[in-house]
Formats: C-alpha cells, structure tokens, sequence
C-alpha cells in the first residue's frame, strides 16, 4: 500500500469531478437574527434623529448608553456586520475614514481636524497639552443622588408584631378586613398594614417627611412578616404598592368605633349614579356622575329617577355604593360636592329645584378622593379639571 502523501491526496482531488471529496459548507446561521435587525434599526432611528452616533459613555441619558454599546458590541462581531450589512443605510460599518490600519507617525503627520483641536494650529509636536479629561462643558448629573440605600435585615424585635401579622390574615379571611387598591402615596400612614408582592408589610414609623418631586418623602421603618425590615423611602413603598401591592383596610368594627358609632345605629350610603338620558345637552360629558347620600336602600332611591328633576328627569343606573355611619356619609358627601365644585353640572328646571350633585368627574378620581377623605389627607390635594385628576393642592 502506497503512502499517502500531500501530492497524492491533491491528486485525487484533481480528479473528483463529481465533487464526493469536496465537503458542503453551510454557512453558520446568525441567532436571533430578527432580534438583531430591530435593535440595529433603533441605532439607525437615534442617528435620523441626533444626526450622530450613539455616545456609549453618555451615562447621563440611559438609551444612548445603553444604544451606544449596543453599537459597539455590533462593529467588534464581524458576523453581525455582515448580517446587519443592508440596513447600514448610514455607513456605520465603514471603516475607511477612521484611520485604520495607519501608524501613529501617519495619523500626526496628516490632516485630521480633530487633531487640530485638541493640539492647535501650530506644530503640533510644540502644542500646550489638552486635558482631554476636563469636564467643564459636560453638563451636572441630572439626578440627585440618594442619602442612603435601603437594605432588607433581620427584625430584632419582631415579636412585637408577629401576632399582629397572624392576627390580620384571620380578619382577612372573616372578612372583618379587606384589601382595597392603592391609589395615593398619602394612603400610607403610620400604623397600616400593607400587602407588597404577596407579603404582609406593617409601617412602624414614618420619618421626618420634606416635600420632594413628585410629592412628601421620608424614611419609613417597614416590618414584613417573614421577620425583616427595611428602611424604604415613603415614595419607594409607594411605586411598590402601585405595581402589584394592595391596602389593608382596618377592622369594620374599629372604624365604627372611630366615629363614636355602635353597630346598631344607622347606616348611611354615598353613592354613585350615572344618567341614561339620550339628551345631547347631558350626553356631550364624558363623566357625568351624580354623588348622592342616603339613608334608604340605593337602589329605592333611584327607582323612581325618571319623575326627579334631582335625577335630571331621566333613568339612572347605580356605579358604585359606600357603605358607613350615617353622620360620616353626610359629611363625605359635602366634603365630595365641594372637592369637585369646578366641575358641578350648572342647569336648571322650572318645575322644581336645580339639580346639584351632578358633576364631570371620572369614577376612579371620585373614589380616590373618598379615599382621601378617610386618611385624613384631602385637603393637601385639589381636583385638576383639565387633566380629569387629583394632584397636590
């Protein structure tokens, strides 16, 4: 058997015209290649934009930083480029007016302008030296940075509280406790109970509070039933609690105790009534709500609605109903027509008296102001016609 050298194996080659010696090349497909085009075509969309590139050291502006090195990662892949090849429709893969490939000596001797600004009009070997690290034209860090981080730690005393956390899931299964919607960085206070990704948390104590964007802030001292605390800033809690997080509501028979009111006396209701008339004058408002009170069942109260000038003399459906003291409704109910009086329904029939609790207000702005009223914090808020919502007053 002969050996098997270089020039034989080229040989056999020569002559392998039905190509059995050649091996099929398949070329290596790119991953995630749709992924890859829609981010290149978001550099492509800054630069229609900016006219520049992305700046990958722009730490003040998070989507250039994050678009520049996204960028970056793409010129150092030549696999990348030669995919992303026709979208480049700005030249960003062209790499002849860069330099590359020159020496040091080539690129001093010749006439980029940038090397004129930096080392001046004269020779350039005899320039005064720039400090290319002199920041004075960049502009100051937009975000003030945070005194502290708060840090979850083991609760040292955490046999305070332990039976108030077990306490609370027995009232919240007899229903003696409720969870409500988070709506206001002022629903939290000292003393409430708070639920946050699935976990009971307890707000010990609240700091010294100062008003800073978008409303008061302060540390809290937060214990969670799994035995921890944590230090949060009220706002923190807050985004928390917006997200995924709910409202203990106290005990039924703790609010009636409150208002001086025994469960046996009477009861009151705020409700919330919407018209069904097909009149134009009534229909052209998006949010048209009466905010009533009574003592009686709601639903007797609007049953005759077609007959009341105080019901705009047309059929009414029933939104939403607020069960409490009768004395606390009454005052609810006040404090409500005054709250939203920028918006009162003017208009007026003459066969009996003006109607005066219809107002153009969205049903969630009316609950959080209901809210409001019983944390204490309305008067710190007003009612923003133009942006149909509640702001700090």
């Amino acid at each position: 058997m002969s050996e098997l050298t270089r020039e034989t194996l080229q040989a056999l080659i020569d002559d392998d015209e039905h190509g059995l010696l050649t091996p099929e090349l398949k070329p290596e497909p790119v991953t995630n290649a749709g992924i890859l085009a829609n981010r290149f075509e978001d550099i492509n969309a800054f630069v229609d934009e900016h006219q520049r590139n992305p700046d990958p050291n722009n730490r003040d502006d998070i989507g250039e930083f994050q678009l520049g090195h996204r960028l970056q990662a793409i010129l150092d892949n030549a696999e990348y480029c030669a995919s992303l090849e026709h979208l480049d429709r700005h030249g960003l893969f062209d790499t002849t007016t860069t330099g590359a490939g020159s020496s040091i000596d080539d690129l001093l001797g010749g006439d980029d302008p940038l090397l004129d600004d930096l080392l001046g009009p004269s020779t350039r070997g005899e320039a005064e030296a720039v400090d290319l690290f002199d920041h004075k034209h960049l502009p100051p860090p937009s975000k003030e940075a945070p005194d502290k981080v708060a840090r979850g730690r083991p609760c040292k005393d955490f046999h305070l509280f332990k039976q108030q956390f077990i306490d609370c899931h027995a009232d919240l299964r007899s229903g003696r406790r409720q969870l409500k919607t988070f709506r206001n960085p002022s629903n939290i206070r000292k003393g409430a109970l708070y639920v946050q990704r699935g976990m009971l948390v307890y707000v010990a104590e609240i700091g010294e509070l100062t008003q800073k964007s978008p409303g008061l802030d302060g540390r809290l001292r937060c214990i969670y039933e799994n035995g921890t605390e944590s230090d949060l800033l009220l706002q923190s809690l807050a985004r928390g609690l917006y997200d995924e997080g709910k409202i203990v509501t106290e005990p039924v028979d703790v609010t009636l105790e409150s208002f001086g009111t025994p469960d046996h006396m009477r009861k009151g209701h705020v409700y919330v009534a919407q018209t069904l008339s097909t009149d134009h004058t009534l229909t052209q408002f998006e949010h048209l709500h009466k905010i009533g009170y009574t003592t009686d069942a709601v639903e007797g109260r609007i049953a005759g609605a077609a007959n009341e000038p105080t019901f705009l003399h047309a059929p009414a459906s029933l939104v939403v109903t607020f069960e409490m003291p009768a004395e606390y409704a009454k005052l609810t109910e006040t404090l409500l027509h005054q709250f939203f009086s920028e918006v009162r329904l003017d208009v007026w029939f003459d066969d009996g008296p003006s109607p005066r609790e219809w107002f153009d207000a969205p049903l969630a702005s009316i609950e959080e102001a209901i809210e409001l009223i019983q944390s204490g914090q309305l008067a710190h808020y007003r009612y923003n016609p133009s942006e149909q919502a509640i702001e700090l007053g």
